[in-house]
């Protein structure tokens, strides 16, 4: 019988057997009170699985002494109506079951479309490719591609299929914050690996490898990253590994004629998720990256190290959670519970009631009441660093500055598949921030079509739009006004010139309308960007390399008269002119300012200087710093209306 189709009767018999064994072993009970039937449930077992790849065709065994059905089950050969009295039976557990089948499957009603007749069809899929395709089929890597297409029916991009590799990376990455590893930053440079910066007290900064370096094999092999070669997270997999165990690299350095070879024992990483320094005035700052098994550990060593750093105590603090994509909600909580002393600090509610759960705020706090607090957000600070933006937006602990967060208010679990390895990654629940609020985009009312000319017309809104958002609780910001985003079909209602509030959107002959995701900060701080012309030019410049060759060059004739990368910034600074004058020779012309930037940014990835806080191009940064020392913070919070809304 063909490998696939036996899976697929073999799947289906499992669950054949699951709902119809009772019905019959109930049957089966009545006959063995009366002495007229035996079960063996061992030898039975056996012959279950060995009869029901037959196709549940109704074969029955016959042996010297007993008659084996196809439910693996013995009887006396004397009773000659039982077996047709368990054929009844089942009969009738079958038809229990397509009919329970018919109320649960929501494919049952898709023109004879259920979930065994898809399974079927999968597997006949399977069996034609083994058949036909013109070269040899990877069917696991297809079996895997049907799990993913299965979840991607979900229309939920946080509801994924994880291999054992990606699983493996994230418990890593994220559960324990460590891993066994050399200790360096990468990233990918024409088609090799190059090194950002090595760690301190790692295999790599002992080795002596330098920021710059190219690995260009690794154990023999030889790296090639690119469309039809690796990826940087391959290279990530090889360069790992077990916890004392050797790995040996061919590295590639500026200045060298030849490559050299460099054999590393790798050590347990821990690379920090939360970092800190004191500016000026007793203003701490404290960036938390991700939220990882170690957050809450190094968070509050973080806070207590700044509280008691002698004479300069902090007075006030910066939390940065730009560009922190969040991660384990128990870290998220445990940093919002450093702030807050009571009520809730978020909640969580699903289609299951078991995840439903409320988590509040302990009494005792990390971070004291007394000290101000400003939160520092952007576009991509989601779900963990939003449920802490929440809390401490809804609790006036602090005020919250940037531009509105991602908009992720989902949780996920990982449920590991016990066959075929790897595991799945499911929304289990939404969750909501101290007021209630879902940060998740949702339906908030819907109205009839009479609206549409007022929306397509006019960027202030109407009396009548007003009235209708007063009519379902809502009131439009004076200041609001209406952009068309697809006209007679997407609206967006903003406040303060740009920033969206709601969205309007015409859906099954009605106009519904839903709130902006995300949370609002009480400050609304957008980062410097370049026009749309500077940022072509940019990209112009960057696509042809004029400032990369530039500064790598200089650095390379830096380090043959030292005999080390050089980290005084200011001595290259000094070329600035030379590098204008071979851009406006290539047609390419931007402000020294914007050059200086990149040529610093480029001499610092190529030596190994690593920046915490940018005060000199920061302008968010900059901001906040400003709130505090102005004695800001506690106007914002008197201001606004008892608890604020997101």
């Amino acid at each position: 019988m063909p490998e696939v189709a036996l899976e697929s009767m073999v799947s289906f018999a499992m669950i054949f057997c699951q709902l119809s064994f009772l019905f019959v072993y109930l049957s089966l009970r009545i006959f063995q009170c009366i002495g007229k039937l035996s079960i063996v449930s061992k030898s039975g077992l056996k012959n279950i699985y060995t009869l029901l790849l037959q196709r549940f065709r109704g074969h029955v065994i016959i042996t010297t002494n007993h008659t084996i059905t196809p439910w693996g089950l013995v009887m006396n050969r004397t009773n000659k109506h039982a077996l047709s009295i368990i054929a009844l039976t089942a009969i009738l557990a079958v038809s229990l079951m397509l009919v329970l089948g018919g109320e649960k499957d929501a494919l049952s009603d898709r023109k004879g479309r259920n979930s065994f007749v898809l399974n079927k069809a999968l597997a006949e899929t399977m069996k034609k490719v083994r058949d036909f395709y013109y070269k040899d089929a990877d069917l696991e890597e297809m079996y895997e591609g049907a799990i993913k297409g299965a979840l991607a029916g979900l229309d939920d991009p946080y509801s994924f299929y994880l291999s054992e590799r990606d699983l493996k990376r994230e418990a890593e990455n994220l559960y324990h914050g460590a891993f066994g590893g050399l200790g360096i930053h990468i990233y990918a440079e024409k088609g090799f690996i190059r090194i950002y910066r090595p760690l301190p007290d790692t295999p790599a900064m002992r080795a002596g490898l330098q920021a710059g370096d190219d690995i260009i094999r690794v154990n023999g092999d030889a790296i090639h990253i690119g469309p039809n070669g690796q990826t940087v997270y391959d290279v990530v997999d090889i360069l790992r590994g077990e916890v004392g165990t050797e790995v040996t690299i061919t590295v590639r350095r500026r200045g060298r004629l030849e490559p050299f070879d460099v054999t590393l024992t790798r050590q347990k990483i821990k690379p920090p998720s939360v970092e800190k320094t004191m500016l000026d005035d007793g203003i701490g700052y404290i960036l938390i990256r991700q939220f990882t098994g170690r957050t809450s550990g190094e968070f509050r060593d973080a806070v207590n190290e700044l509280l008691n750093l002698k004479g300069n105590e902090m007075k006030s603090l910066i939390l940065d959670l730009r560009h922190n994509p969040g991660g384990l909600l128990e870290a998220a909580n445990y940093v919002a519970d450093a702030f807050i002393s009571d009520g809730t600090i978020v909640s969580t509610k699903g289609r299951k009631s078991r995840f439903n759960q409320t988590y509040r705020a302990k009494s005792s706090v990390i971070c004291p009441a007394h000290i101000p607090l400003v939160v520092m957000v952007n576009e991509f600070s989601a779900s963990g660093s939003e449920i802490v933006a929440g809390a401490i937006k809804d609790t006036n602990r602090g005020v919250i500055l940037g531009t509105r967060t991602f908009g992720k208010g989902l949780v996920q679990q990982r449920f590991p598949l016990q066959n075929g390895g790897g595991a799945i990654s499911l929304t289990i629940s939404r969750y909501y921030t101290p007021n209630g609020t879902s940060i998740n985009e949702r339906l908030l009312f819907s109205t009839d079509l009479s609206l549409q000319s007022d929306l397509n017309n006019g960027e202030i809104p109407s009396d009548n739009l007003r009235q209708v958002f007063e009519n379902h609780g809502l009131t439009l910001s004076q200041d609001a006004t209406i952009s068309v985003e697809e006209k007679d079909s997407k609206w967006i209602v903003a406040y303060q010139g740009n920033h969206p509030e709601y969205r309007i959107r015409r859906e099954d002959g009605k106009l519904k309308v839903y709130n902006e995701k995300g949370v609002t900060p009480d400050v609304i701080v957008e980062a410097d960007k370049l026009d749309t012309a500077e940022a072509m030019i940019r990209q112009k410049m960057r696509k042809d390399e004029y400032a990369k060759d530039f500064v790598e060059r200089w650095i390379e004739a830096e380090e043959k008269i030292t005999g080390k990368p050089p980290q005084d910034f200011s001595k290259l600074e000094e070329k600035l002119p030379e590098l204008v004058e071979v851009l406006e020779k290539n047609e390419i012309t931007l402000s020294p300012e914007l050059i200086k930037l990149e040529m610093r940014y480029l001499f610092n990835r190529n030596v190994g200087i690593y920046q915490l806080i940018d005060l000199e191009t920061d302008n968010q940064l900059q901001e906040a710093i400003k709130v505090i020392k102005s004695g800001e913070i506690g106007q914002i919070l008197a201001s606004k209306p008892g608890m604020a809304n997101l």
